[in-house]
């Protein structure tokens, strides 16, 4: 039996979102953020410093901080947008849910959108719903990413953007073909190599979403990579190794 049991609150000092769960230890500075699927790929993105956690209350045995759990993470609680739970409390988390409970779970959330309403109210609406509304924004909407100066990429309401040392611009979110991850690189680098993909790679569009795609693009060049040769070495290659690797900062230089 471990010394301490307790549940706990984690939030996304960024976006205000929180995780409550239970957590059994024999030492209270284990640095224990959570195990949530949602809340750990929010803590990669934002960073565990964009995280603060609380204990909301302590009792003598797991049981016990379970029971008090399922009391706080309740249907209407899991449903909330604002929060990173899965699934109800008193149940041990994620892990323990069945394949095919996990399988409903994620058919429940497919073909939603989270998104924004004009009035600044979050909602999540099937993907036909946001599609039709002119009332409905993108979850990003009046928001802009920044860099902290571990160069981490994060998103922040824009009138805050002025407090980051480094927001930034021209940045594309993109899937990396070589791991199938999405990043936020440079338009540059999304422009220069071939394994870096639109976001909605591999996604389901309709006919309809195909056309206005197609017509949009319509006589505009297909970008291509742009190649150079290094003024010390004569090494050919595209412009992004150039200026990295070579010309001012090329080996051969000197």
């Amino acid at each position: 039996m471990k010394k301490y049991n307790f549940v706990y609150k984690t939030t996304n000092l960024i976006n205000g979102k929180i995780y409550i769960g239970v957590h059994s230890t024999d030492n209270l500075n284990d640095g224990y953020f959570g195990s949530g699927i949602y809340l750990n790929k929010s803590m990669d993105k934002y960073g565990k410093h964009s995280f603060k956690n609380e204990i909301l209350k302590e009792f003598n045995t797991a049981d016990e901080a379970y029971l008090y759990e399922s009391e706080l993470v309740d249907e209407n609680f899991v449903k909330r947008l604002d929060t990173y739970n899965l699934t109800t409390g008193g149940k041990g988390g994620y892990n323990n849910i069945s394949s095919k409970g996990k399988q409903n779970i994620s058919k429940a959330r497919s073909g939603m959108v989270t998104c924004i309403d004009i009035n600044g109210n979050k909602l999540c609406v099937s993907k036909e719903e946001f599609d039709i509304r002119e009332d409905l924004f993108g979850n990003t909407f009046g928001f802009t990413t920044v860099r902290d100066i571990d160069g981490t990429f994060f998103q922040v309401p824009k009138e805050l953007a002025h407090l980051y040392d480094k927001p930034s611009t021209g940045l594309v979110v993109a899937i990396d073909l070589r791991n199938n991850e999405r990043v936020t690189i440079s338009k540059e680098d999304f422009d220069n190599y071939d394994y870096y993909v639109g976001n909605t790679y591999g996604s389901s569009q309709s006919e309809e979403s195909n056309l206005k795609r197609s017509m949009s693009l319509k006589g505009k060049p297909n970008p291509k990579k742009k190649f150079g040769t290094c003024v010390y070495c004569n090494k050919h290659t595209d412009n992004a190794n150039l200026k990295r690797w070579h010309n001012e900062n090329c080996k051969h230089k000197n």
